[in-house]
């Protein structure tokens, strides 16, 4: 990650760090313990400030922000699904005809980032994945390959498709997909123009409009 970020100071990483398992062997440390061994040399780790706790990417610019989900005296990033984060994360799915009941709940955790005052109170995110025991993680980003069931890459690319520039902030947060294709992509990006000064086309909905047409 350090040497992505040299090579692309102006980039931001944002990264998860979950304790999963237990400690293997002999191991004697704690996951808290083995995580601030193992960042000494990592140097593009930006120090939490709780005072600040949600920067704009502009000063995220050429660091990592770490997103934590294991317990430790010292917070070195935002609390996983704690005071200043909104999050969708329903990802044990049984198996396919439970992907339209994933999606309404996909559907509305973007309407709430989209709806919200930003006032920078929150980080929204949202899993546009699934896995179950009858339910690869691949058939719940595509569906079946009958297309009996809508994958919820595509529910979602179209969603942000059709409503961009219909509410009254461009905001969808982060949009977390498995398998995700190049539209998809462009639908979330989309949401920024309003964001980037104006190249020739000054009205939102006209922005979205051109996306959808490329």
């Amino acid at each position: 990650m350090d040497g992505f970020l040299e090579e692309h100071s102006s980039e931001a990483l944002v990264v998860r760090v979950k304790d999963e398992g237990y400690p293997l062997g002999n191991n004697q440390l704690t996951f808290a313990e083995a995580f601030d061994r193992d960042i000494k040399n990592t140097r593009r780790i930006r120090p939490f400030d709780a005072r600040h706790p949600l920067p704009s990417l502009g000063e995220l610019r050429g660091s990592i922000f770490l997103l934590q989900e294991f317990k430790s005296s010292h917070l070195y990033g935002l609390e996983w699904d704690g005071t200043h984060m909104t999050l969708e994360d329903w990802w044990i799915v049984p198996d396919l005809s439970f992907l339209p009941i994933k999606w309404d709940k996909i559907r509305a955790a973007l309407e709430l980032a989209a709806t919200k005052p930003l006032d920078n109170s929150s980080l929204y995110l949202a899993h546009v994945s699934a896995t179950g025991e009858r339910l690869m993680p691949v058939n719940a980003a595509a569906g079946p390959t009958d297309r009996s069931v809508g994958g919820l890459n595509d529910r979602t690319g179209h969603w942000l498709e059709d409503q961009c520039g219909a509410f009254p902030q461009p905001r969808v947060g982060i949009v977390i997909m498995d398998f995700p294709g190049w539209r998809a992509i462009d639908a979330v990006l989309a949401w920024n123009e309003a964001l980037r000064q104006s190249r020739g086309v000054d009205d939102l909905e006209q922005r979205c409009l051109l996306k959808r047409d490329v």
